[in-house]
């Protein structure tokens, strides 16, 4: 299901030319890059390389954690949103593009409330 079967990418990308596709297509090593809400069709967050000459999308629930939701939420999103057999959850990947990193938001939160606290005792 998540394996890229689109010829023009594999032809791409099995040249050794670069490892990008107009800027969209990484293959993933170190980092993720950005997920979009576009996954299957531009793949912005990259793609697994699975050997062989063959690549792979990162599921929805690899978007998901990679944006800090844990398993349990991402089991609600699966209840809420079922996918149809054989298909991707274009509604997944849309909500894993649409957010911001959860633990990167923690942070900014707990600073906002240490800078108010710290006003307010002044």
């Amino acid at each position: 299901l998540y394996t890229m079967t689109q010829p023009y990418m594999l032809k791409f990308l099995n040249k050794g030319i670069d490892n990008s596709f107009r800027g969209r297509l990484k293959v993933i090593k170190d980092f993720s890059y950005t997920i979009s809400t576009k996954q299957m069709r531009v793949p912005n967050s990259g793609i697994i390389d699975i050997g062989n000459g063959r690549y792979r999308y990162l599921t929805e629930r690899e978007c998901l954690r990679l944006m800090g939701f844990d398993d349990s939420d991402i089991n609600k999103l699966e209840d809420a949103h079922p996918r149809r057999k054989n298909c991707t959850s274009s509604k997944l990947y849309k909500q894993a593009g649409n957010s911001i990193v959860v633990d990167i938001l923690m942070a900014i939160i707990k600073e906002i409330h240490r800078m108010e606290v710290e006003d307010a005792s002044k």
